[in-house]
């Protein structure tokens, strides 16, 4: 009796065949065809976060206003920084004209209660604020990254993708090395340990 490869090799792709057929169509889209792709920025806004550090209400209630100090304000640090085209900067010149809120991340982050956090948060506020467009054009998210090798400016853009469209403005930025980093760090009391 011999051996039927040809039988072999028909049935193999008749099974493959059918798989696929299978995985596909249990990949069809829900019935809301304007509904955002898993994972997409636009899917972002209805993301539960589920970092600890993320609760939607304090397990205590917070003083009230008035009832505490807060600590002075300073002036901001500045530095050497890089926008996602690659051009140098100086991060001074971003803080006199809007209100800034700055963040620093790096786009490898895999601590669910560090960049990815942050990166949210941010994101939370921008959408918040498309719809108080008074406000929108008065603010300005930064989010600078701690990883200066890994972090070009390239990886930046990517990282920022679609978040840095439309007010309020979210800008990403690098250095160009460890060296122009740090006494970035040093002014905002932000340690890195690797």
């Amino acid at each position: 009796m011999g051996y039927n490869f040809q039988m072999e090799k028909g049935s193999v792709y008749l099974t493959l065949c059918l798989s696929l057929l299978l995985v596909l169509s249990g990949c069809e889209r829900s019935s809301d065809e304007d509904a955002p792709l898993p994972g997409s920025h636009a899917a972002m806004a209805d993301v539960q976060v589920i970092a600890d550090g993320w609760k939607p209400e304090l397990p205590y209630d917070p003083p009230e206003p008035g009832a505490y100090s807060l600590p002075v304000v300073s002036a901001a640090g500045g530095g050497a920084v890089l926008g996602t085209d690659g051009k140098q900067r100086e991060l001074r010149d971003l803080m006199g004209d809007k209100i800034v809120l700055l963040t620093f991340i790096y786009t490898s982050c895999s601590e669910i209660n560090g960049c990815p956090l942050a990166t949210a948060v941010f994101y939370k506020l921008k959408e918040r604020f498309k719809g108080q467009p008074e406000l929108a054009d008065k603010i300005r998210l930064i989010s600078v990254s701690f990883d200066p090798s890994h972090d070009t400016p390239g990886a930046m853009k990517l990282y920022g993708g679609s978040f840095s469209e439309g007010d309020p403005e979210w800008l990403f930025l690098t250095t160009s090395s460890e060296e122009v980093l740090a006494p970035i760090l040093r002014q905002y009391g932000q340690m890195v340990i690797q």
